[in-house]
């Protein structure tokens, strides 16, 4: 990390970069001396917020420095390139400790991942808008039971038979950390009267997620047994595509009403959820699933 104070960009002067730039270009590009630039993005302290929502993995414009503290992060909405001679007298630190090749390998990652990410269709991004909203109020209250539940989750991934195709069939993948989810046998243990009872009085679901998280991770720290947890992960799962509603004002925008048929949420252990699955679905990620203020298309009406 060099403390370069600021960056060109395109239509404005300079980037003022108050606590440095980090050099993004792999390492072949910075030894080799045919190759005058390097490429180097802003960093920037994080409010407490928005800094656990990038390190846990949803906001992936910005990608955390492992040596930079816990607010220090490298914003990769503003990156340029710069000549080698211009870091030459800047003052330079080490962001990622020499040899922690676990800590190259994350950055090098997510600094990919933002550049990889799968667009989709506007009128797709209204269906998933109201998820967004509820994982980020969980980070506005994580000590919520809502908020204790999904701190194991990963990563939420999408899959959709043609996600251009009207009436799409939609899976939301829930992918919990190691451990996260009760071990249970391989045989098939319904849920207690009581329970299903509870989750189902109608036969149909007619809990939100927080109020399974509740029972998930109930206040007083009492546990469910783990086939009664199994059957409340499953049903949070369901709960959770269930959100991915358009809100009533979107449901006239072109396009919109009929862009998903169905979505159903199913929920994974990371240890199990294939690659296969991994190369068929797409990762849903906050900073870009925003409601489209001002498309073409769905601006009219």
């Amino acid at each position: 990390m060099f403390s370069l104070d600021r960056i060109p960009v395109t239509g404005a002067s300079f980037e003022e970069c108050p606590e440095g730039v980090a050099i993004i270009s792999q390492t072949c590009d910075i030894v080799l001396s045919n190759r005058p630039n390097v490429i180097v993005a802003k960093v920037v302290q994080l409010p407490v917020t928005e800094a656990k929502q990038a390190t846990e993995g949803y906001r992936p414009r910005y990608v955390g420095l492992p040596d930079g503290g816990d607010r220090l992060f490298v914003d990769l909405e503003h990156i340029h390139a710069v000549s080698k001679k211009a870091l030459v007298d800047k003052t330079f630190v080490h962001a990622i400790k020499h040899g922690d090749a676990a800590g190259v390998r994350r950055f090098s990652f997510l600094v990919g991942r933002r550049f990889s990410r799968f667009a989709f269709p506007d009128a797709i991004t209204y269906w998933f808008d109201p998820l967004r909203q509820t994982i980020e109020d969980k980070y506005s209250n994580p000590s919520s039971p809502l908020g204790r539940v999904l701190s194991h989750v990963v990563e939420l991934r999408v899959q959709a038979d043609d996600w251009n195709a009207p009436q799409a069939s939609v899976t939301l993948h829930i992918i919990v950390s190691s451990g996260g989810l009760p071990e249970v046998g391989d045989e098939h243990v319904l849920p207690e009267t009581g329970l299903a009872r509870w989750l189902r009085p109608n036969g149909t679901l007619s809990k939100n997620s927080s109020a399974i998280a509740e029972r998930l991770s109930p206040r007083d720290g009492t546990k469910p047994s783990n086939w009664d947890a199994y059957h409340l992960w499953n049903a949070l799962g369901e709960a959770l595509a269930e959100e991915c509603t358009p809100k009533a004002k979107f449901m006239s925008k072109p396009g919109v009403r009929g862009a998903i048929s169905t979505i159903s949420g199913q929920v994974w252990s990371e240890d199990v959820f294939s690659l296969s699955l991994y190369r068929d679905t797409e990762l849903l990620d906050l900073d870009h699933l925003s409601v489209p203020l001002a498309s073409p298309e769905l601006s009219k009406g």
